[in-house]
């Protein structure tokens, strides 16, 4: 690996942070929304390594930058050590999956990086089932859009 000092001018170190490779999803988040969402958020580097077990993230930047997105990572890894991993599913009409998904599941995408958490649809049945992992506050948030939006639609389409 190049030592990529990432968006910004200051030198410091890189930070690297070890967890298992079982809780690599919860930490980065599906599709790396989690990553995406902290570079933005504080404008830094971030890169894993996934090719042993413990994997890393390395984060670089600026200091503050850093030091925040440490202390979200180290949070999310605490977290998914201690087991306070919360699923739960929310049913939706398989009419209006596409609505409350988006299209290519842009709305989903969204939701997972709002409220840090892993989205999965299961469409084989009517009602579909949308299943929803991450911390008791993820979790909460994404029902609560999900909800929300399903019964505005609803709504919408027996007026």
């Amino acid at each position: 690996r190049g030592s990529d000092p990432g968006p910004s001018s200051s030198s410091e170190a890189p930070i690297k942070l070890e967890f298992p490779y079982a809780i690599l999803d919860e930490v980065i988040g599906k599709r790396l929304g989690t990553l995406s969402k902290l570079k933005e958020e504080y404008r830094v580097q971030i890169d894993v390594d996934i090719q042993f077990d413990p994997c890393f993230v390395l984060i670089s930047g600026k200091k503050e930058g850093m030091e925040s997105a440490r202390m979200v990572l180290e949070e999310r890894i605490k977290t998914c050590l201690s087991g306070a991993i919360h699923t739960e599913s929310i049913q939706c009409p398989y009419s209006i999956l596409q609505q409350v998904s988006g299209w290519d599941h842009a709305e989903l995408d969204n939701l997972e990086r709002e409220a840090c958490v892993s989205l999965g649809i299961d469409n084989q049945y009517d009602p579909c089932l949308i299943h929803v992992r991450g911390t008791a506050n993820g979790v909460a948030q994404a029902r609560t859009t999900l909800q929300t939006t399903i019964q505005e639609i609803e709504g919408r389409t027996s007026a």
